[in-house]
């Protein structure tokens, strides 16, 4: 993992959530214990077929328990469409980064996540996150495969796979660019028909602002344009998190 990589490793994804459940932006399995972060997750969707822009927010708030665990609790906040942003409910999360023997190309990690008192008609649920990274060359590539599950009473039956794939350049010591691609998998009944499921592809850049001896402002910004008729015509992204070593 490049030190830019790893320097964005706390985490700037909006996780597949009920509300909105295509992920956008790429997990690293980065942990390191003792560090305190604050993230603010946003995404923007531009739909001209239906004539509909959408918005939804995620402000989480964890800590590396050690090298290896991380816990975080947070709240999303979704776009009432017509009234305002509403409070869709709270979600807690686990990540846990492998362990990588000297034989292992990549580096990997697990996060977990709960999502519950989401508004009424909207149901709790779990979604898992396997991330893989490696480097080739100069070039991160990361991999991460989510599965989302509803529970609780009247949920479906039904388990929702998206693939995410992000390869990441850094630029300077401060910058780096990456191409990301995300796209829905469907789920275990139906699987693998893309062309009819959301597939986006495009630009994101990542820069690390120091703000103290120990703690920097990390910035993700990028668009992702839909490739099939099933997809917005674009999502934007704006992640920011603050993280401080103590």
């Amino acid at each position: 993992m490049t030190k830019l990589a790893a320097a964005f490793a706390a985490g700037l994804a909006f996780a597949a959530t009920p509300a909105f459940a295509q992920p956008v932006s790429v997990d690293t399995p980065d942990i390191l214990k003792g560090r305190f972060e604050v993230e603010t997750d946003s995404i923007y969707v531009h739909d001209v077929l239906d004539d509909q822009d959408t918005y939804a927010h995620q402000l989480v708030v964890a800590s590396g328990i050690t090298d290896n665990l991380r816990l975080g609790a947070g709240v999303v906040v979704n776009d009432g469409i017509g009234n305002g942003p509403r409070a869709d409910g709270y979600l807690a999360e686990v990540r846990f980064e492998g362990p990588r023997p000297a034989w292992m190309p990549f580096e990997w990690g697990l996060i977990g996540t709960y999502f519950g008192g989401g508004p009424e008609g909207v149901n709790d649920a779990v979604a898992l996150r396997a991330i893989a990274a490696s480097d080739i060359g100069p070039v991160t590539v990361v991999a991460n495969v989510d599965a989302l599950r509803e529970v609780g009473g009247g949920s479906s039956d039904d388990t929702a796979f998206d693939l995410l794939l992000e390869g990441r350049l850094p630029i300077t010591e401060a910058f780096m660019a990456a191409l990301t691609y995300s796209g829905q998998l469907g789920t275990d009944d139906e699987f693998g028909d893309l062309g009819t499921l959301g597939q986006y592809l495009g630009p994101t850049v990542y820069a690390s602002l120091p703000t103290g001896a120990n703690s920097a402002l990390g910035v993700e910004a990028g668009v992702l344009f839909g490739l099939t008729e099933e997809s917005a015509d674009a999502i934007g992204k704006v992640n920011l998190t603050w993280a401080s070593q103590f």
